[in-house]
């Protein structure tokens, strides 16, 4: 199980492209929805218990739109599961949760349940009026005491509301459409209270503008982009749903950091941390016209 950090911001871009001149067709099954999505740290709650301090970490939910190309308005909660890999009952629940090291606890919040006979749309429209953009959780763990705490938002999990996560995350799933059930993204933080880094910027935005098809391929675009550090600390900038941005067009935008891919481990500097951000297109477009797409990246440990 790997150790990463909370990031202190996280964020979307979009990829816009205008008017892209290609022939093709587009896909009929569309699903855009928002969800919440761990997001960052807003404090610390201090606790004594027997004398000795907890630093518990509290954390956000911010609420993000995710595109599902292959379900529609009339997926079911129950088949957007079986799309994904596996077969659920007539009901199933979901909730913020946090872990320390292999330890599982539902957050602050009553375990609830969803009818799964019914669409995925108003299932996310539920989830999200009920967590997304403004609910946050307590993460009762003692970080720097811990070898692993991190805190996130589940679908499929157990009744009970706790348990071991090596276990119960093999069936779980964080509800973005293009990760797997059973890596469910959970947001954490680093063993050191102080030290972390995080996002200073906040939105970029790649626009591709007009391309022909002979351009589109292998087009790049780059931003700068900056992070801050609180101490020198290695870190890794990494995409929170796949390795990848798949474009509304069929085609696939791969991210890099000053040339290299996503991923790897960067050696931050106490303050301000200046990078190259760059977005390759690659793959057959499928479609003409508009076509976009979003991702969120976030700061880790390696």
């Amino acid at each position: 199980m790997n150790i990463f950090t909370v990031i202190k911001k996280r964020f979307v871009w979009p990829l816009v492209g205008a008017l892209l001149l290609l022939s093709g067709f587009s896909a009929n099954a569309i699903l855009t929805y928002s969800w919440p999505v761990p997001a960052y740290i807003v404090g610390f709650y201090l606790q004594n218990i027997s004398g000795a301090v907890w630093y518990n970490p509290r954390g956000a939910f911010i609420s993000q739109t995710f595109t599902a190309w292959d379900w529609d308005e009339n997926t079911t909660v129950q088949e957007a599961f079986a799309s994904r890999g596996l077969n659920v009952g007539t009901r199933i629940y979901y909730g913020p949760y946090h872990i320390w090291d292999d330890t599982y606890f539902m957050g602050e919040t009553s375990l609830r349940y969803f009818d799964t006979s019914q669409t995925f749309k108003s299932f996310a429209a539920t989830v999200n009026s009920q967590y997304g953009g403004s609910f946050a959780i307590q993460n009762y763990s003692n970080v720097g005491q811990r070898n692993f705490v991190c805190y996130g938002f589940g679908v499929n999990t157990p009744a009970s509301g706790a348990g071991a996560w090596s276990t119960i995350k093999t069936t779980m799933w964080d509800g973005y459409p293009n990760s797997a059930i059973g890596s469910p993204e959970c947001v954490g933080y680093s063993g050191v209270v102080s030290q972390w880094c995080a996002m200073e910027t906040a939105n970029i935005d790649f626009n591709f503008e007009t391309l022909n098809k002979s351009e589109a391929t292998n087009k790049v675009l780059t931003k700068p982009i900056e992070v801050s550090c609180t101490a020198n600390v290695a870190f890794k900038l990494e995409l929170v749903d796949g390795n990848a941005i798949a474009l509304s067009n069929g085609m696939i935008a791969n991210l890099k950091i000053d040339g290299q891919p996503l991923g790897g481990t960067l050696s931050g500097v106490s303050g301000i941390n200046q990078y190259q951000l760059s977005a390759q297109l690659s793959g057959e477009p499928t479609s003409t016209g508009t076509f976009t797409g979003s991702g969120i990246i976030g700061v880790r440990y390696p």
